[in-house]
């Protein structure tokens, strides 16, 4: 399944609207996430990461957020195409250390935000994100990462390693996303 031009477009302009991200976001991702996500204090960022090459099967949306009480920025990524890139993960990599750098450079400051990534796609023409526990996974470790309490640390550790559990108790895969773990803590 492709989405055509116009609908494409429409897709473009509707999550340009921070309400419709809101209900998409309440209604698509676990409730993990958005306890922690200010979803009353979305708004939109003029920002697009695509090249130009790319803008033809994937569009973003860049909102600036309040998570875990502080600043950070929800990240999503359209995917025309319903199946997914064997790279998207390094996509989205290449996406966040282009906005960091950028806030780096204007803030003067070498604090990250949390950047919390989506990728989006159509699936039986419905949208659908790709991967909720690993995007629970990912959460909890840019969330985690910058405590210097252990006790926290071991909780957040051992979450993750339930998440990855219940992967594995179910048959799916995880080895690529084990190596996009390894290049964010950068083992």
């Amino acid at each position: 399944m492709k989405i055509e031009n116009k609908n494409y477009k429409s897709l473009k302009e509707i999550f340009s609207n921070s309400k419709v991200v809101k209900f998409f976001l309440n209604r698509h991702l676990p409730k993990t996430i958005t306890k922690e996500i200010d979803l009353n204090t979305l708004m939109l960022q003029g920002d697009s990461f695509i090249c130009e090459e790319l803008k033809e099967d994937f569009f973003d949306r860049l909102y600036r957020t309040n998570i875990d009480k502080k600043k950070g920025y929800i990240y999503l990524l359209f995917q025309r195409e319903r199946y997914i890139e064997e790279d998207i993960f390094l996509k989205l990599i290449r996406h966040m250390i282009k906005d960091w750098k950028k806030r780096i450079i204007e803030s003067k400051t070498d604090e990250l935000p949390i950047i919390l990534p989506l990728i989006i796609y159509p699936f039986q023409d419905k949208l659908y994100i790709k991967g909720e526990e690993e995007l629970d996974i990912i959460f909890n470790i840019f969330r985690n990462r910058v405590t210097e309490n252990s006790k926290y640390i071991k909780k957040a550790v051992i979450m993750q390693a339930n998440y990855f559990k219940e992967l594995e108790d179910r048959g799916e895969k995880i080895e690529s996303f084990n190596d996009f773990i390894d290049s964010i803590l950068g083992s």
